[in-house]
């Protein structure tokens, strides 16, 4: 590669890299419970509680990725950021690895265009901000695609076994990746269809593929031998056939049919047409308009030349995810799809340089200026993603839900107070030990719930430092009884969060003079 050349991929790099790892612990602005969980099997690590990373953790997740997580922790600190930035690194790394797939599949314009728009891309860029390892399967199913794509051109035995490795670390990751396990050989099979003989020349760099892939998956698939249910977990609990009656032959469930057409219709439609769920709601598809426009137009590119191999592995791909997708509940689920946004940027990226080739050739005195325009069409594709992502979804608090508020809140409060000070939480729905978020954050503090209805100063020994927090259900209750204790203006996204630095003792000397007014919590 030139050397101007690697110095413009470093410098989209470091830009995907800052767009996805500056102020991570404002955006975005919660920690959720199921991030703080992973944070918590990454602590185990530290504690000494847990020293096998080829096994499972919290939610029946490869333990590797959160053994990458107590790296980013021992450096860092139990912080937001020191859970995030694994995935910050992933989601850039990314795009450096796109640039490389799609310069020798498609070309430099279409390397560059891929790598611009997926640096920028709002859906991408949320989940690089997320603890979680659902980006790190975007990586890995581009690094094997490009790894894959070097060995099948060259016919490279060194970059099959790296394709190899690289699909065996992707087992240690998100569920989404196992589908490359069944894309690969339809792959195979389908060019087999037209050339027989490309595939037979190849098939020892093919064994030498699979042979990798299995001695790197090798210590998690023996645990996974002995303990089978550990597999197909991530799979099981979101599988639209979990709902069928038990014993029941899936094929023959009466209105089973139609309603899977519909599901593959829904997913299908999650880029263009059917807004995200789940751990994305965006409010939109997963592309914005002008984006949606140019993956639609490189979609006719993409599939007019079906028939080039790299075309095929890119419909392949895009199909895997509608699948996934379709044959998982709540579809379109915003975190099943993540592993395709590469090539979403390939198609969208194909559009342009299409378009931009095509104008070309009708007006070759125009060459220049047609390239500016479709570079400029480009650029505001990218900001469009990027305003939309930082100066809406981010800045108007479009993320997370109540409890998760209560929980980000009360925790940061927590990790700045002395180790051992005890919090009595006065909880609704919502409890102390319900929401890891508190417990990663402030692992010193010492919670005890308070369900009850009080209706006397509590028994409570209260040192000075202890505090009482009540809930956004019980703390107009509170006020009510306490009025003179001032409460600040409500600041978060749902307007309950309060002032939570109130010393118990307040509470409980103000509880007598009210005349022993219940303090009860809704059920």
């Amino acid at each position: 590669m030139p050397k101007a050349e690697a110095i413009a991929v470093a410098g989209i790099v470091l830009a995907g890299l800052l767009l996805r790892g500056v102020r991570t612990d404002q955006i975005p602005w919660l920690l959720t419970g199921d991030e703080a969980s992973g944070g918590l099997s990454a602590a185990e690590f530290l504690d000494g509680k847990r020293d096998n990373p080829f096994t499972v953790g919290w939610f029946s997740f490869p333990s590797l990725y959160f053994f990458i997580q107590s790296l980013s922790i021992r450096l860092f600190g139990r912080t937001i950021q020191a859970l995030r930035l694994t995935s910050a690194l992933a989601g850039a790394l990314t795009v450096g690895v796109l640039y490389e797939f799609a310069r020798e599949a498609f070309g430099r314009r279409v390397a560059v265009a891929a790598a611009l728009y997926l640096a920028a891309f709002h859906f991408h860029i949320h989940f690089s901000r997320l603890g979680l390892n659902n980006v790190w399967d975007s990586l890995f199913a581009t690094a094997f695609t490009l790894a894959f794509w070097r060995g099948w051109t060259s016919e490279s035995r060194l970059s099959f076994m790296l394709a190899g490795i690289g699909l065996g670390l992707a087992q240690y990751f998100y569920a989404s990746v196992r589908v490359l396990l069944a894309l690969l050989p339809i792959w195979l099979l389908a060019v087999a269809i037209r050339d027989r003989g490309s595939v037979r020349r190849r098939l020892p760099h093919l064994v030498a593929l699979a042979v990798a892939a299995l001695v790197v998956a090798l210590p998690l698939f023996l645990y996974y031998f002995k303990h089978p249910s550990a597999y197909i977990a991530p799979m099981a609990r979101v599988s639209v056939f979990g709902r069928l009656p038990a014993g029941a032959d899936w094929w023959r469930v009466e209105g089973l049919w139609p309603y899977l057409a519909s599901q593959f219709k829904t997913s299908a439609l999650a880029f263009t047409g059917t807004n995200l769920k789940f751990w994305y709601q965006p409010g939109h598809p997963m592309l914005l308009p002008l984006a949606a426009a140019l993956f639609l137009v490189g979609l006719v590119v993409v599939l007019l030349d079906l028939l080039k191999p790299a075309h095929l592995w890119v419909v392949l791909w895009l199909l895997g995810a509608v699948a996934i997708g379709a044959l998982s509940e709540s579809t379109p689920a915003a975190q099943r799809y993540v592993f395709v946004a590469p090539a979403v940027a390939v198609v969208i990226a194909l559009a342009l340089e299409r378009g931009v080739s095509s104008l070309s050739q009708v007006w070759p005195s125009r060459a220049p200026l047609i390239l500016v325009g479709g570079t400029g069409i480009l650029m505001l594709a990218c900001w469009q993603d990027f305003s939309f992502y930082f100066n809406d979804f981010s800045a108007r608090h479009r993320f997370g839900d109540v409890n998760t508020e209560v929980a980000t809140v009360l925790g940061g409060f927590l990790a700045e107070t002395e180790p051992g000070t005890r919090v009595y939480f006065l909880g609704g729905r919502m409890r102390y030990f319900s929401h890891s978020t508190i417990r990663y954050l402030a692992p010193a503090a010492v919670g005890q719930d308070v369900m009850e209805t009080l209706t006397d100063p509590p028994e409570w020994a209260i040192p000075w430092r202890d505090h009482h927090i009540p809930a956004w259900e019980r703390r107009p209750v509170v006020h009510r009884i306490c009025p003179g204790q001032p409460l600040s203006p409500p600041n978060g996204r749902y307007a309950r969060l309060e002032e939570l630095r109130a010393p118990v003792g307040d509470l409980t000397s103000c509880l007598p003079a009210c005349g022993k007014t219940e303090l009860q919590p809704i059920q």
